[in-house]
């Protein structure tokens, strides 16, 4: 980790262009760390040791895929129950992939797989029964069974609530892995009312989670298992002919969401915020004569990113949603706007946007 963190500060602000001292600092620094996780991952590690030990020890009830590979009676959820719940469905998932197209094959398959998520809905565990009918939705999709497909990914995505014993966190993780795999489905069935409605859903939960995410990069992250969705819902609405819903979403999908993070609506503005404001702006002044090596470059960018931090903290609002209307208002006559957006690798969207037409 210490050789990983010097490779990135050297990238940053190379170390040799900084005194003695200040490297030997930043160094000692990064060392500090990395004892420190190693020390704390450590303890978690007995910990969760520990813990996993007492669940198997309290609960020894075992799930076992039973003869032929139907699904066997299981008591309740348990530590032990989940494990092999996994390691069947890794095993069906593996089968899968080498079966032949044979329709006894398939189906035999097919069956287990939804014997197994038949079981894990019984036993109260929510994750297998998720992960099982991604994997059996998986399969009917590549044999070409798309309407099968969706209504496997609908039934699972409706289970996903409250009740299920999943924490918020994986709970939106399945959300998100189902959803995807729902969309991608009703896109082939070419069935564009549902699966606008479908990503606007999504598109709509994870908005009101991206305003908690504290930095832009990890907004980048947070976008990556859930792009897909905003993809396809750009895509939806242009095929629906809603120009404006669709560069709404690939607003959103773009820079537009990342800025939301910066305007919470608890920050408090005043002559503090003012202050800092006004700091920051010499700040930036002074360092824009300056010289074009690294280390100055670095300085700049953080200084720039700090005030258009604290200057939309300080106004307390969130970024204005796009508005057509309101575009074509602020271009001249004579003036047009060419938005691009890729809803998938090999296709691009090109919008021409005029002060009379869209």
């Amino acid at each position: 980790m210490a050789t990983i963190w010097e490779a990135l500060t050297e990238l940053r602000i190379p170390l040799d262009t900084l005194p003695r001292p200040q490297v030997r600092r930043v160094l000692d620094d990064i060392h500090a760390l990395r004892t420190q996780l190693i020390s704390e991952a450590s303890a978690v590690g007995r910990e969760a040791g520990q813990a996993g030990a007492e669940m198997l020890r309290i609960q020894p009830g075992t799930a076992s895929p039973a003869e032929g590979g139907a699904a066997s009676d299981v008591p309740g959820p348990s530590y032990r129950s989940v494990i092999e719940r996994q390691r069947w469905l890794a095993d069906l998932a593996e089968m899968a992939q080498r079966a032949s197209r044979e329709p006894a094959e398939v189906d035999a398959l097919l069956g287990q797989m939804a014997g197994l998520e038949s079981q894990a809905v019984q036993a109260g565990d929510a994750l297998s029964a998720s992960l099982a009918a991604v994997e059996r939705a998986n399969a009917l999709i590549r044999l070409g069974r798309i309407g099968e497909a969706a209504a496997v990914l609908d039934a699972a995505r409706s289970r996903l609530g409250d009740g299920d014993g999943l924490d918020t966190a994986r709970r939106r993780a399945l959300l998100v892995r189902i959803s995807n795999r729902l969309a991608t489905a009703t896109g082939l069935l070419k069935q564009f009312d549902r699966l606008s409605e479908l990503c606007g859903d999504a598109i709509g939960e994870f908005e009101q989670d991206r305003d908690q995410v504290n930095e832009p990069y990890l907004q980048d992250s947070y976008l990556r298992d859930r792009v897909n969705l905003y993809q396809l819902g750009v895509f939806a609405a242009w095929k629906l002919g809603d120009h404006e819903l669709a560069l709404v979403r690939a607003d959103l999908a773009k820079a537009h969401g990342s800025l939301a993070w910066v305007a919470p609506a608890g920050d408090p503005a005043g002559p503090s915020r003012a202050s800092e404001v006004a700091a920051l702006r010499a700040e930036w002044s002074r360092l824009s004569g300056g010289q074009d090596d690294l280390a100055s470059m670095a300085r700049r960018r953080a200084v720039w990113i700090r005030l258009m931090t604290v200057q939309a903290r300080a106004s307390r609002a969130a970024p204005p949603r796009l508005r057509l209307e309101a575009l074509q208002a602020a271009l001249a006559a004579d003036e047009a706007i060419i938005y691009y957006f890729f809803v998938h690798s090999h296709t691009l969207l090109i919008f021409t946007i005029t002060p009379a037409a869209a």
